[in-house]
């Protein structure tokens, strides 16, 4: 924010454009070192529509492609991640200021000051660290803490929760390791509140309330799919235990019917899907490509900018500006050292060798996307046997069962 470390009053409009910093670009990770601003609506009898919205300050953000809910309030240490809009390079993180006037519910809100410091990372489609599509936030250690957006470690008693708040929270699997459980974290009060379970004997939302039940957690909840409590006893059998929603204010997939039920401790065991797609030729802008999954792209030397087999995977291109290379791809674009530049050096000698990517392959199709060369030599009294013969410069194929001849000069869209 303007004056950081000091603090900014409001109102204030105050935005940051992000440009991507090369093509190969397709996500951003925010990290809000500090963030704090004017804590959301509280509810009353008067303002029931509004309550927990972000009515006076708010952080947004456009030119994204995954859900990115509008946040306020003590953010500090949480991270987001932006997907990329296709054909946009531009992203814009915005803060809208206002005038505190309602109950103040955080020191900083009492003296109208609010605070920001946001690290952007740029990070590529074929990096590491990329997070899955659609993921908001992206977690890879073997254990840690999640807390919903505005919640207050220190004092758990002021967080409020925001409103219209979906958005998905992934966890990279550790090697090693086929699982992952979830509990309350028993240092912090209040540690799981989120809203209020239906009771269906009473027809009511209770406080006493806690589902796992679509029938129970109908406004609010935190959804794990197959998620179940893996021991028995008080909780009844572990069949009823399995469930795909949590609400109410113990985390917990136990039902009984509306009543309240102790926290415990949520598994998920070896819930995955296996995705198989075909290495068939894509499109990437300018260049055509091989549909590869990112890290098989990354490791092999190609780069993309496109996704394709449904998102599943990544249209990866391979270019060669070297002499002496090889490829054993269906699909790569051979070119001169420093091309799209013409300064190349005379006296070069420049070959490249494609191995067969499958035993079924009979044929190599070359497309002259841009080709010129010396030409071949003019007729003359003294040179009459060497007329029109490419004896400057020429191009060969070795290994052809057909007649290949060598040629020069233009030549630019033939094949």
């Amino acid at each position: 924010n303007p004056g950081y470390p000091n603090s900014v009053d409001g109102p204030l409009q105050c935005s940051l454009q992000v440009k991507k910093c090369s093509s190969n670009i397709c996500q951003l990770r925010l990290d809000f070192h500090a963030f704090g601003i004017a804590q959301p609506e509280v509810q009353s009898a008067t303002n029931a529509n509004l309550a927990t919205q972000c009515t006076t300050d708010a952080f947004t953000v456009t030119g994204v492609s995954n859900n990115v809910p509008v946040i306020c309030g003590l953010n500090t240490n949480q991270h987001i991640y932006l997907d990329m809009t296709t054909n946009t390079d531009m992203f814009t993180l915005s803060f809208a200021l206002g005038s505190v006037t309602g109950p103040p519910g955080q020191t900083f809100e009492t003296s109208n000051q609010r605070y920001w410091n946001i690290k952007v990372s740029q990070i590529p489609c074929d990096g590491t660290i990329r997070a899955p599509d659609g993921c908001l936030q992206y977690y890879t250690a073997a254990s840690g803490r999640l807390t919903s957006f505005n919640f207050d470690i220190v004092t758990p008693d002021n967080s409020r929760h925001l409103a219209n708040q979906d958005y998905g929270i992934c966890i990279r699997m550790a090697q090693g390791y086929c699982g992952i459980c979830y509990t309350v974290c028993d240092s912090v009060d209040n540690a799981f509140s989120v809203s209020l379970g239906y009771n269906p004997n009473s027809g009511s939302y209770t406080t006493s309330t806690n589902g796992a039940l679509p029938s129970v957690c109908t406004t609010d909840y935190v959804t794990i799919l197959g998620a179940f409590i893996p021991q028995t006893g008080t909780q009844g059998n572990q069949a009823a235990q399995y469930a795909d929603r949590i609400c109410g204010t113990a985390f917990s997939t136990a039902n009984t019917n509306g009543a309240a039920n102790a926290p415990a401790t949520v598994c998920l065991f070896s819930i995955f899907s296996v995705v198989r797609f075909s290495n068939d030729m894509c499109g990437s802008g300018t260049y055509n490509g091989t549909c590869l999954t990112a890290a098989e792209c990354f490791a092999a030397g190609g780069s993309s900018n496109n996704t394709c087999a449904a998102g599943f995977g990544v249209c990866c291109v391979f270019l060669y500006r070297t002499c002496g290379g090889s490829t054993n791809r269906n699909c790569t674009y051979f070119q001169s050292p420093d091309y799209p530049s013409s300064s190349v050096s005379s006296s070069l000698q420049c070959s490249f060798t494609v191995n067969k990517c499958s035993a079924d392959i009979c044929q190599v199709r070359l497309d002259f996307l841009a080709f010129g060369l010396a030409q071949p030599e003019t007729q003359s009294a003294t040179n009459y046997p060497l007329a029109t013969q490419c004896t400057t410069d020429s191009f060969t194929v070795t290994g052809a069962s057909n007649n290949v001849p060598a040629i020069c000069g233009l030549n630019t869209g033939q094949h």
